[in-house]
C-alpha cells in the first residue's frame, strides 16, 4: 500500500510538472507570439513583411541586410549631392569672381568714356571760341 502511494503521489508531482511545463510553454509562446507581432507591425512600416515559411532569424537577418543596403545607398547619394552641391557652390563662386572682374572693366572703360566725353566737350568749347574769334576778325567787304 505504501509503495502504491508512493507512485501515486510520484504520479501526481509528474502530473503537476507536466501542467506547469505546458504553461510555461504556453507562457512563452504567447511572447514569442508578441514579439512576432511587433516585428511585423514594424516591418509592415517599411513595407516588409514576413514569410510563414521561413525563419524569424534567417528573415530578420535578410531584412537588416536590405535596410543596411539601403542605407548605404542613402548615404552614397547623399555624398553625391554634398559633391554636386560643393562643385556647384565652386562654380558659382568662381562666376562671381569673373563677374566682379569684368565689372572693375566696365568701371575702368566707364571713366575713359567719361574723360573722353569731357575732353569732346573741351575741344568743342575751344572750336566754338576759335570760331567766335574768325567770324570778329574777319574783314568787312
Amino acid at each position: 500500500p505504501s509503495l502504491l502511494s508512493g507512485l501515486t503521489e510520484i504520479q501526481a508531482q509528474m502530473n503537476n510538472m507536466i501542467q506547469s511545463t505546458e504553461e510555461e510553454l504556453l507562457e512563452h509562446k504567447s511572447f514569442v507570439d508578441d514579439v512576432r507581432t511587433t516585428i511585423e507591425g514594424m516591418l509592415g512600416v517599411l513595407g516588409l513583411s514576413l514569410d510563414a515559411d521561413k525563419g524569424v532569424g534567417e528573415q530578420l537577418t535578410s531584412i537588416v541586410g536590405r535596410m543596411e543596403g539601403w542605407a548605404e545607398g542613402k548615404k552614397l547619394r547623399d555624398e553625391a549631392a554634398n559633391a554636386e552641391r560643393e562643385a556647384l557652390a565652386k562654380t558659382v563662386a568662381e562666376k562671381t569672381t569673373e563677374l566682379e572682374g569684368k565689372s572693375q572693366e566696365l568701371l575702368a572703360v566707364q571713366g575713359n568714356l567719361e574723360r573722353t566725353n569731357s575732353q569732346v566737350s573741351e575741344v568743342k568749347s575751344w572750336l566754338s571760341r576759335a570760331g567766335s574769334l574768325t567770324l570778329l576778325n574777319t574783314p568787312s567787304s
